[in-house]
C-alpha cells in the first residue's frame, strides 16, 4: 500500500462505533485506501500516523462536543501537517454525524454531513478526486493515476480481462498489483475508452521527466524513480507469459515488461530490469507473448 493512500481517523470515544462503520463502508467502496488511527491511543503514534497520512478524516457529533480534548489535540497535529502541503490539496476532511458545531480551527473547511442523503458519497468523491482515481466502468475496478511528463498515466498495471490475457501463473490473486499479461492485440482491446498504449515517444518522455532515458548504462536513476514505493508511478516487476515453446510464465519479481509503440512506427517492449536496476527498450519480435500494460490518457 502506498503511504499516500492512508487515511488517519480522528474521533471522540463516543463516536468510535459510527466512525468504524463509516470506515468499513469506505474500505468497501473501491478506493484502494488504508484506514489508520481508530485503535491508536499513543500520542506519538498519533502524530506519526497523521504526518504520514494522505487525509485526516475528523468526525464530529453532539456527543463528541463534551469530550473533545483528545480530538482537539489530534486536530492541532493535523493542522500543523496541513501547513506543510500545498494549499490547493484537501488534507483534513471534517465530517458531522449530526447537526452540531465544529471547532473554530476547522470551521473554515468544507463540512460533509453524513446525516444528509449524499453525505457518504461526498466523502468518496472528495477522496477519489484528490487521489486522481480512475474507475473502469467496464468492470468497476479503480486505478490510481499520475500526471507526469505532461501526460496522465495509469499508476497501476491494467487488470481488465480480455481474450489472450493472463494473470501470472493463472492465479487470480496476482491481479493486484501485477495486473494481467497481454498479447499485443489484447492490449489494444484492453485499454479503456479514452486511453491508449503509450507511444515510444511517450515512454521516452516518462523517463526524461525523472531525469533519465532508456539507455541501459545511464538509466539507474530513472529506474529507481519509477519503481520505488511511493514514487507515484511505481512500475512493478510482473514478469511475462511466453506462449512458445513452453506456454509458461517467467521472471516475476525480476523484470517488468510493458507494451509500447504502434504498428506504424514500430511495436516495442519497455523493460524495468530488476536484476540490474536499469531501463531498456527493444523492438518486440514476438507479439503473442504476454506483457504488462500501462495506459496513457488521450490528450
Amino acid at each position: 500500500m502506498i503511504k499516500g493512500n492512508r487515511i488517519f481517523v480522528c474521533c471522540a470515544a463516543a463516536d468510535k462505533s459510527r466512525a468504524e462503520e463509516t470506515c468499513t463502508r469506505l474500505d468497501g467502496s473501491g478506493l484502494n485506501i488504508e484506514i489508520a488511527g481508530l485503535s491508536n491511543d499513543d500520542e506519538r503514534g498519533v502524530e506519526d500516523g497523521i504526518e504520514s497520512a494522505r487525509f485526516v478524516l475528523a468526525f464530529f457529533s453532539n456527543q463528541s462536543a463534551s469530550e473533545s480534548e483528545a480530538l482537539n489535540r489530534h486536530l492541532e497535529i493535523a493542522l500543523r501537517s496541513a501547513r506543510k502541503i500545498s494549499k490547493d490539496r484537501v488534507f483534513i476532511i471534517p465530517v458531522r454525524f449530526d447537526k452540531c458545531d465544529v471547532p473554530e480551527s476547522v470551521d473554515h473547511l468544507q463540512l460533509i454531513d453524513l446525516f444528509k442523503e449524499q453525505g457518504f458519497s461526498q466523502i468518496v468523491e472528495v477522496i477519489r478526486g484528490e487521489l486522481s482515481l480512475f474507475t473502469d466502468h467496464r468492470d468497476g475496478q479503480v486505478y490510481k493515476t499520475i500526471d507526469i511528463g505532461r501526460l496522465t498515466w495509469l499508476a497501476e498495471n491494467l487488470n481488465y480481462e480480455v481474450k489472450d490475457s493472463w494473470w501470472y501463473d493463472n492465479e487470480p490473486t496476482n491481479g493486484r498489483p501485477f495486473g494481467r499479461l497481454y498479447t499485443w492485440e489484447a492490449a489494444q482491446t484492453a485499454c479503456p475508452s479514452g486511453w491508449h498504449i503509450p507511444a515510444v515517444a511517450e515512454w521516452e518522455q516518462l523517463a526524461a521527466s525523472v531525469g533519465g532515458n532508456w539507455d541501459l548504462v545511464k538509466s539507474a536513476t530513472a529506474y529507481k524513480a519509477l519503481t520505488e514505493e511511493g514514487s507515484g508511478f511505481q512500475a512493478v516487476l510482473s514478469g511475462l507469459h511466453e506462449r512458445r515453446p513452453f506456454d509458461a510464465f517467467y521472471e516475476r519479481h525480476q523484470n517488468g515488461i510493458y507494451w509500447g509503440g504502434n504498428p506504424q512506427s514500430g511495436i516495442y517492449k519497455f523493460i524495468f530490469g530488476g536484476k540490474v536496476g536499469r531501463l531498456q527498450s527493444f523492438k518486440a519480435d514476438e507479439l503473442e507473448d504476454g506483457y504488462s500494460c500501462r495506459c496513457v490518457k488521450n490528450s
